[in-house]
């Protein structure tokens, strides 16, 4: 497993806490691995650049799986299950960025995961 932060530049300081990378190549006795998110505060934007993680519902079965997205902030935690090794980089952002560069209120994204394509999508609000 290798995990690391990037510190952003001086002119993002203000709206990005830091950036992160989180790699792991599977071995020969491993066959998935679990990802646990914890309730946050902040945002992230994440993206999969090699495979991608299915969300874990707990009353069963698994939701969608997207290879860029944004994970607003969160009052619960979620697990994320993938069975491939894996690469993934995210911007850890402070929430009041969100409005400030999307024009969306942050009371409307609280516990929201949305695609990239979905939360850029021309008419969507706040677009």
């Amino acid at each position: 497993m290798n995990y690391y932060t990037i510190l952003p530049p001086t002119h993002l300081a203000p709206y990005v806490r830091c950036f992160w990378v989180l790699e792991h190549d599977f071995g020969a006795n491993e066959d998935s691995y679990i990802y646990r998110s914890i309730a946050d505060g902040c945002v992230e934007l994440v993206f999969h650049y090699r495979a991608t993680f299915d969300e874990i519902i707990t009353e069963g079965g698994t939701a969608h799986n997207w290879q860029s997205g944004i994970h607003f902030q969160s009052d619960h935690y979620k697990r994320f299950e993938t069975k491939q090794s894996f690469g993934i980089f995210g911007a850890y952002i402070y929430p009041f960025a969100v409005p400030y560069f999307f024009k969306v209120p942050s009371d409307e994204t609280t516990n929201e995961m949305l695609d990239l394509e979905v939360f850029f999508r021309p008419g969507r609000k706040g677009t």
